[in-house]
């Protein structure tokens, strides 16, 4: 038997790691993308009527309701109701990033792919950070210019200059100079998912988020909030990498140890392929689950704007929310 639906709620329980963990693993998906634009305004329709308090057909029954949302979230963006674009979708991030993160993590560590390779990866970033951002504090051209430099030039930078240091650890032994190897495009990826979020929204720490009741009723925006989405996303960013970029790197180094990887060029491009979407599957899903999109906060940590609020029956509202974004 379905859960009783609840328009804007969630099969699994927010409040836990494991109930968002299930949440995500369900909205990566790549079927989520296969649906056709006919369903997809079926699916609004059933929404917009349960929003509206409008008698259902029998067949929109719960099941069929949270199926609907699931493939509304996945496809719409939470704050226009309008599509993201079709590869800064959340169910399009693994298979969109594979290709990337295999030039990044496998490809040649000369100046060329090391450079060429983490651009690609920035660029891809910073499309999905500015499809998936919130829009209650927009960037303007010259702001979204200026993250994607630094982000790109960041990462290359980080990424020649530890190819560069970690030849001295060849004094240390093999082991030593492949787990220093191994540690670059991670280090690399992650410094500048940080820097490239950071710059891109760093305005919501200064003119704060849109913040809003149980009932959806904004009460302006609050600086508080958006200090603590920035921080909670750059931390996300910052683990996100683990999966993709340095875990296939020790577990192919462990497939060759132990003599288990293929002989031929294919064979072992197959291989990495696959540790690169596995890695990038539990990465993705493992990391934008440590935090929920939709934070809240005790209004007593707040602006003293927003300590003395009622609600539309005249109690006092002890919480907020906001929009934290992916």
């Amino acid at each position: 038997m379905s859960k009783p639906f609840e328009l804007g709620g969630h099969l699994h329980d927010q409040s836990t790691y494991m109930g968002r963990l299930k949440h995500f693993v369900s909205m990566t998906n790549p079927m989520l993308g296969l649906v056709s634009n006919k369903t997809l305004q079926e699916y609004k329709g059933a929404l917009a009527k349960v929003k509206a308090g409008e008698k259902l057909p029998a067949h929109m029954n719960d099941a069929y309701l949270w199926n609907a949302q699931k493939y509304i979230q996945a496809n719409f963006h939470p704050d226009t109701g309008e599509k993201v674009f079709v590869l800064c979708r959340m169910w399009a991030f693994v298979p969109a990033n594979i290709p990337i993160m295999y030039m990044v993590v496998f490809s040649p560590k000369t100046p060329f792919w090391l450079i060429f390779g983490q651009w690609i990866n920035q660029s891809y970033n910073a499309g999905f950070n500015y499809c998936n951002a919130p829009l209650s504090v927009q960037s303007d051209n010259a702001t979204l210019f200026k993250s994607y430099l630094m982000a790109s030039g960041s990462s290359a930078g980080i990424a020649y200059s530890l190819n560069n240091m970690v030849k001295y650890a060849t004094a240390l032994g093999p082991a030593a100079y492949r787990f220093a190897s191994s540690l670059i495009p991670y280090t690399a990826v992650a410094g500048a998912n940080m820097v490239n979020l950071f710059v891109l929204r760093r305005q919501e720490m200064y003119v704060g988020l849109d913040v809003f009741d149980d009932d959806g009723t904004v009460y302006g925006k609050s600086q508080a909030a958006g200090v603590k989405a920035v921080k909670q996303t750059c931390l996300s960013r910052a683990v996100m990498p683990i999966g993709p970029a340095l875990l296939p790197i020790w577990g192919i180094q462990i497939m060759k140890a132990l003599g288990r990887m293929p002989t031929s060029k294919l064979g072992q491009a197959i291989y990495q392929g696959a540790a690169i979407g596995l890695g990038m599957g539990v990465g993705l899903s493992g990391s934008v689950a440590l935090f929920p999109q939709f934070g809240e906060l005790d209004v007593k940590e707040m602006e003293p704007q927003f300590q003395n609020l009622k609600d539309k029956d005249g109690n006092a509202i002890t919480k907020l929310h906001y929009n934290k974004g992916i």
